[in-house]
């Protein structure tokens, strides 16, 4: 039965800010994407699209809202396993757009089933774990959902999409510690993590370990890996303090950067905006994840807890790795900013991800 009553006891605050990003994004990818679709000739704007996807986005966020995240909770495993099927099914059917395999495509729409597995992996994990609470400070309890988190991860990375599948981990780790998990398995597990990271230079494919000698030093291939990394640091530093105005960025307007309505729409909007709509922009992701913290602190149990910290540490992981590599301290992994970035797969999931902390939020005043 749907309960308006729901509505009541919605959390204001966090809605307002969501609705401010998804509009900021959309401004941004008009802005990004004009001469895309001029020169196209595109019979919709970018920015339509994904207007039109926050629209279903909404639309499954009340939906959501009017029954509550409890039903999610028997749904968790059954929508994580559907999900990882979904990622084998993009190795063997897949789409391949600028030499990724990321895509499936049901008639003309395309959807990346590896945007859905950072949410349906941390609605598994959730139930996992607070399930198992009273195994917490043993060592399988952080063993069996560290090899769940690998699953997609190892899928993703064959697609290949390094960035996406560095979003697991802080999602697991903020997950087990919340827990209660014994922190000496945390720092034996780091240590051997850190241990074995050179040895994964050799499981990097060669546009990989470009990428991160480019890193090092973009001038190492000024027109071919490093031309992205330079072109965005130029839109970024030159935005100075009150930016060059909407659909004035020359960086933006003269195709100088790639991906500008995609991974780096925080350039245009650093070009654009300048330092002042920068602060805005993260302010607003600041608060979004500070009320996710506050929503997981207040839950009534604990399944509820632990998925609002897991989407909270998802939503903190996309800005950090997204806005490292566009101002040039993290290597280029491909990551979409959420919100601001053009994709509907990303769009629907960062709203899901919303509907269910505000679900989390009403029940504790309003029992579904």
């Amino acid at each position: 039965m749907i309960n308006f009553r729901a509505f009541k006891y919605i959390h204001y605050s966090l809605l307002i800010v969501t609705v401010l990003l998804v509009l900021i994004g959309v401004v941004s990818i008009y802005s990004a994407a004009y001469q895309i679709t001029l020169e196209t000739n595109a019979q919709v704007h970018y920015a339509m699209k994904q207007l039109a996807w926050a629209c279903i986005g909404i639309f499954i966020f009340f939906v959501i809202i009017f029954y509550g995240y409890d039903g999610i909770y028997k749904l968790s495993y059954p929508l994580f396993l559907g999900n990882i099927l979904l990622l084998v099914l993009v190795l063997v059917l897949g789409s391949v757009r600028h030499g990724s395999q990321r895509w499936l495509q049901f008639g003309g729409v395309l959807i990346q089933p590896s945007e859905f597995a950072k949410l349906t992996f941390v609605l598994a994990l959730a139930r996992y774990v607070s399930k198992n609470l009273m195994q917490n400070r043993s060592f399988m309890f952080v063993l069996k959902p560290l090899l769940l988190t690998f699953i997609p991860v190892i899928l993703i990375l064959q697609q290949p999409d390094l960035g996406t599948s560095l979003v697991f981990f802080p999602v697991f780790l903020s997950v087990i510690f919340v827990a209660g998990v014994n922190i000496r398995y945390l720092i034996k597990m780091s240590l051997v993590g850190i241990t074995t990271m050179p040895f994964l230079w050799f499981c990097l494919r060669d546009y990989q370990k470009n990428r991160i000698r480019v890193f090092c030093d973009p001038n190492l291939d000024p027109t071919g890996l490093g031309y992205q990394a330079i072109q965005s640091k130029i839109a970024v530093g030159a935005g100075g303090l009150f930016g060059k105005g909407w659909l004035n960025g020359t960086q933006n307007q003269l195709n100088f950067l790639p991906k500008r309505h995609t991974d780096f729409i925080f350039s245009v909007i650093s070009e654009e905006w300048g330092f002042l709509g920068v602060v805005l922009v993260l302010s607003l992701y600041f608060l979004l994840v500070v009320m996710g913290i506050y929503i997981a602190s207040k839950s009534k149990d604990t399944y509820g807890k632990l998925l609002a910290v897991g989407i909270s540490f998802m939503i903190l992981s996309h800005v950090v790795i997204n806005v490292g590599m566009t101002v040039g301290i993290m290597p280029i992994t491909g990551l979409p900013l959420v919100f601001l970035s053009y994709g509907g797969s990303s769009m629907l999931t960062a709203l899901i991800s919303i509907a269910i902390l505000e679900s989390i939020w009403i029940k504790r005043r309003y029992d579904y």
